[in-house]
């Protein structure tokens, strides 16, 4: 074997590649070589294209995972990987719990928790791999580990078992029979940059011996980056070129302090990075400008790539992610993912998740007739009005909205088909109802393959269909027998690992974002790395509960040690390779938790690192302004259309709430805009008032609305209360509207008393729901008179005090109508009642009126009346308010009330209260060719 050292510099690839075409002479046809991953394969062959003569056959690329396969191949079929899962699952499933606990430390999952159980098939098969990888057997270990000798040796007695299973079927395990394999008799092996290997690689190699070759990025003296110019390579680097771990444990790290940034939070960190390319873009390299192939940009922390997407698209640059797009995460994916929690227990919750997935709502109305309703619409005000916890009953009648829900329902069930049933099948059963649905959610779909989602949702598509095609393919006896939702849940399991290469522009526009470990076989100029952070660079390491860090020392195998080496040599290897490079790290995360500066920066002799510590922890962070421009903040203008509709009517609520927010008033009275939200898992007050009134709506119609006995009114309120709750929600609701109807039931006993007490006093119940005969009456400015509605909860009358008009409040507090509707340093913020003494006067005539409200509260001295003290001039002032209120509405005057509060999320983003910043791409953006 050979070890051929590249040294440090820029174009590591290109370099390499001529190295391979200087050692391979005139025998490229007979050369591999191996990098880490496919994509370093990819770009390797690339470079390789343009080093060799043209009369050369090319060597073959392959990835480090699989180039054992070809130099040790096997005379059987293996089992593949994903059926590799579903055996050692099947397996582990035949255990008792006192065995599964001893073998994997964990209780036994249900029978039907398929998802559980193809999770700790997976954690059965990696260990698997590894000790077949380093080697080792169970039965060794079962020795080694004295201490737990009784768990190896249960580990041996399922993986003999595993064994035998696959040579009844006339298979193999591509591990295990690797380790017979034969060597191949032919055949050159160049390993290009790999840092580390298994104990099976390393063992090959020494059979390859001289057919062998490892080039090393890395110079032969010196190699190590605390290591004094001159010195020898040994310490550094293995015979076989891999890293020697102790060496690159202690090696320093040349990170200078101004290539490495530490920013607030992650909008900070894409600032920054924007900042550093348009400061490179002005500073070509080579004399040459700086373009977008030049630079390689990392982010390894998810939180801050969408907002470097939006700084890249302000300076007119695009990201595109390397690895591609996981199948995992795909439309169809996530629908099937929410379909198989929906099944089981038809949770409201998984039942919206399901009709909210753009794809199910395309099916829906495609299935549907041409009246079909909006099943999503459906959804939020069915649950609206009846918040169902489940749908394993009978939906709900009582409101408008249940007709509607009761379609979609049914159409949503019939598109299931046989999965809606609760049976259990053998998972090569359920491939024909799984591709039904398949052919049901997407028959009718017309994709683009220029569209990079379309594309990826064709190729999940595409794979879906193969694991189906898998499942049938023979007599396969580990796989299990499941519900729909456990055969729901291992089709998307399946998709693990799969991704769609991204599909780039063609305008040169795009920087390609790729993850810690395949920055170094990256050729580009430059180097902007972000989230250079403990956890993200380098990786958060898990503990292994089975193997931990001692006993993976004791047995050779990798640990956390070795992997912290590895990445000191990455870092020390991308600084010394790129001609410029910067690494941008951050102080919090998006929710402002603490975050750690990467260890590796830290790295450095022992007089350097205080600086580093200020660095990462400056007693005061500097503000990075948004970008050319300065001031972020903006002055709002908020959307109007160009002519709002005509102001006809008025109602009495309507006044509050233009006296509230002009703006608010504007698009949810004028405009009639809602939300309908799904978020509520109680009664909201709306709906919690909406039952308070239909129940003393009930009681001021029925034959004891004047009764004086307080036990005959309580009973009857109680009655009509469990009445309609039941309509309306039944036994499937969520948990705390029980509490609420409880609650309710205590109101209304005290409410009883009061009425009881009050028809004692006189006062009779003459109207309840009341409306004017005309339907309304005119009121406002000269001229811009505008119907005046509204509807009356209550009017009662006594023979010697009159008329007595009032409002039912349903609130926990008692409510004074003074303090309700006039402030004293805002005037009138409230017109209702004194707009109910206009509406009542074809009523009230000439007869004393008191306006009040009957507080219905949470505790027995909150349920009250409360009466206002207004005379006739201060409602001569209401009604002269309520008249400019009505001028102004008719001027287009809609600004927004800053103090206002609205506790719709909607409408609190659309008068721009939630919104971080402005979001548009405006003046502040650079000018075209301002950054690369």
């Amino acid at each position: 074997m050979e070890r051929v050292f590249l040294g440090w510099g820029p174009r590591a690839l290109q370099r390499a590649a001529q190295a391979l075409v200087e050692r391979m002479g005139d025998g490229s046809g007979d050369w591999w070589y191996v990098l880490p991953g496919r994509r370093a394969v990819r770009q390797f062959e690339e470079a390789l294209a343009r080093a060799l003569p043209v009369h050369l056959e090319p060597p073959r690329g392959i990835s480090q995972g699989a180039w054992l396969d070809v130099f040790r191949p096997c005379a059987r079929a293996a089992i593949s990987c994903r059926e590799t899962i579903h055996a050692w699952s099947n397996l582990l499933r035949r255990l008792q719990q006192n065995e599964l606990k001893l073998a994997l430390g964990v209780e036994r999952p249900a029978a039907d928790a398929a998802g559980a159980w193809w999770a700790l098939g997976q954690r059965a098969r990696d260990l698997h791999a590894e000790i077949c990888l380093a080697g080792l057997d169970f039965e060794r270990l079962a020795v080694e580990l004295a201490s737990q000798s009784e768990r190896w040796q249960l580990w041996a007695r399922l993986q003999a078992e595993y064994l035998q299973g696959l040579h009844e079927q006339g298979m193999g395990d591509g591990l295990v029979d690797l380790a017979n394999a034969s060597l191949l008799e032919s055949g050159q092996l160049a390993f290009i940059a790999v840092p580390t290997a298994n104990a099976m690689e390393r063992r090959t190699l020494e059979e390859l011996e001289d057919r062998f070759v490892s080039f090393v990025l890395a110079p032969e003296h010196g190699a190590a980056g605390g290591q004094p110019e001159g010195s020898e390579v040994a310490p550094a680097f293995d015979e076989f070129g891999f890293l020697n771990q102790e060496t690159w444990a202690k090696a320093q790290v040349p990170l200078a302090l101004e290539n490495w940034f530490v920013e607030e939070d992650p909008a900070s960190q894409a600032r920054r990075s924007c900042q550093v390319l348009r400061e490179w873009s002005q500073q070509p390299l080579g004399g040459g400008a700086l373009s977008p192939r030049d630079v390689v940009l990392a982010a390894p922390d998810e939180e801050v790539r969408p907002f470097m997407e939006r700084q890249l698209q302000r300076v007119g640059l695009g990201a595109r992610d390397a690895a591609g797009s996981s199948l995992e995460q795909s439309a169809p994916a996530r629908l099937i993912r929410v379909l198989s929690r929906l099944l089981p227990d038809l949770r409201f919750t998984d039942v919206a998740r399901v009709l909210r997935h753009t794809d199910m709502e395309f099916a829906m109305e495609h299935h549907g007739a041409e009246d079909w309703p909006d099943a999503v619409a459906c959804l939020d005000t069915y649950h609206e009005g009846h918040l169902p916890r489940h749908f394993r009953e009978t939906l709900r009648t009582g409101s408008r909205h249940s007709a509607p829900m009761q379609v979609v329902w049914k159409g949503l069930m019939d598109g299931l088909g046989d999965l809606a049933k609760p049976e259990e099948r053998a998972l090569a059963d359920w491939s024909g109802p799984l591709r039904e649905l398949l052919h049901w959610v997407y028959g009718a779909r017309e994709f683009s393959e220029a569209n990079q989602q379309e594309r990826i949702s064709i190729a999940c598509l595409r794979a879906l269909n193969e694991i189906l095609g898998s499942w049938s393919d023979g007599h396969k006896p580990w796989l299990p027998v499941t519900t729909a939702a456990g055969a729901l849940t291992l089709w998307v399991a399946e998709l693990a690992g799969q991704n769609l290469p991204p599909l780039g522009q063609g305008d040169g526009r795009e920087l390609e974002m790729l993850g810690w470990h395949e920055l170094l076989w990256d050729d580009s100029a430059t180097l902007l790395l972000t989230g250079f952070n403990e956890g993200r660079v380098p990786e958060s390491v898990p503990v292994d509960m089975l193997l931990p860090s001692p006993v993976r020392r004791t047995l050779g195998l990798p640990d956390e040690a070795l992997l912290a080496a590895r990445d000191v040599y990455l870092t020390t290897a991308l600084i010394r390779t790129k001609e410029r490079f910067a690494l941008v790290g951050g102080r919090h995360s998006l929710i402002g938790d603490p975050l750690r500066p990467s260890r590796l920066a830290f790295h450095r002799p022992d007089n350097e690192v205080p600086e580093a510590l200020k660095q990462a922890f400056p007693s005061q962070v500097e503000s990075l302004s948004e970008g050319p421009g300065g001031e972020e903040t903006q002055v709002r203008n908020l959307p109007l259309l160009a002519q709002a509709p005509a102001l006809q009517r008025m109602s009495a609520t309507d006044f509050r709430a233009y006296l509230n927010s002009p703006y608010l008033y504007y698009v949810e009275r004028l405009l009639k805009l809602d939300t309908v939200s799904d978020r509520e898992r109680e009664l909201n007050p709306a709906n919690f008032g909406n039952l308070v009134h239909y129940v003393l709506e009930k009681f001021g119609q029925g034959e004891l609305k004047n009764s004086k006995d307080a036990s005959a009114i309580q009973a009857e309120l109680e009655s009509v209360l469990l009445a309609r709750s039941n309509q309306l929600f039944g036994p499937a609701v969520i948990p705390a509207v029980h509490l609420q109807v409880q609650g309710l039931r205590r109101r209304m006993a005290w409410f009883a008393e009061k009425q009881a007490q009050r028809a004692q006093d006189g006062w009779r119940i003459e109207h309840v729901e009341w409306r004017a005969e005309t339907g309304s009456v005119k009121f406002g400015p000269d001229g811009g008179e505008v119907d005046l509605v509204g509807v009356i909860d209550r009017i009662d009358h006594h023979p010697i005090h009159g008329f007595a008009i009032l409002d039912y409040k349903t609130g926990d507090k008692s409510e004074k109508p003074g303090a309700d509707h006039f402030k004293r340093r805002g005037g009138w913020v409230n017109l209702q009642l004194p707009v109910y003494a206009l509406l009542a006067k074809q009523l009230t005539g000439d007869e004393e009126v008191r306006l009040g409200y009957f507080n219905v509260g949470k505790e027995p001295d909150k349920v009250q009346v409360e009466m206002a003290s207004w005379g006739d001039d201060e409602l001569n002032e209401a009604y002269i308010v309520g008249k400019k209120v009505i001028a102004d509405i008719r001027a287009g005057r809609f600004e927004h009330n800053a103090r206002a509060r609205t506790y719709s999320p909607t409408m609190a983003a659309l008068v721009g209260d939630t919104l971080v910043g402005d979001t548009s791409l405006g003046a502040e953006a650079v000018e075209e060719g301002g950054a690369l």
